[in-house]
């Protein structure tokens, strides 16, 4: 009960790991909150543990360690904003918040969808007929380099 006052975080207690997350999240706060006052909107991005938990790559670093939070691909790569135009087909990529007023730079149409890539990467492991597969081009090359050689 008599620590019941302190209800703020101490950032000298927490660990470096620690500090870095509650940093992150508090200037990310901050730019949401600016952002919408300025007619702009953050779409939803995909936490640190999904992309460590669904992307092989950013589990371990090189060096074997986790990656940390300070780490600015992690955020960037998996986050990325890919727009869709359903006008004109047109697709890009935001570097980024959208404004409320977005627009496909092709053919200024509205009718538009926004995703995070590792979102694309994710559906697309659901349905693995959409688009091709390198892995699998890669097997049949594979396979028929393999027969020739047995053939020679």
């Amino acid at each position: 009960m008599a620590n019941e006052w302190d209800k703020e975080i101490n950032i000298e207690n927490l660990s470096p790991e620690e500090r870095l997350r509650y940093e992150y999240a508090q200037r990310e706060e901050a730019r949401r909150m600016s952002q919408e006052n300025l007619g702009y909107f953050v779409p939803p991005s995909l936490s640190h543990e999904t992309i460590a938990s669904r992307f092989r790559h950013w589990e371990h670093s090189a060096l074997g360690e986790e990656v940390g939070y300070s780490d600015i691909p992690f955020q960037y790569t998996a986050n990325r904003l890919i727009y869709f135009c359903h006008n004109c087909g047109c697709f890009g990529y935001k570097q980024s918040d959208p404004h409320e007023l977005f627009k496909c730079y092709c053919c200024r149409s509205r009718n538009l969808s926004l995703y995070r890539a590792g979102e694309l990467s994710m559906k697309m492991r659901e349905f693995p007929t959409i688009g091709t597969n390198m892995q699998d081009v890669f097997n049949r090359r594979r396979e028929r380099l393999r027969a020739r050689r047995r053939a020679r």
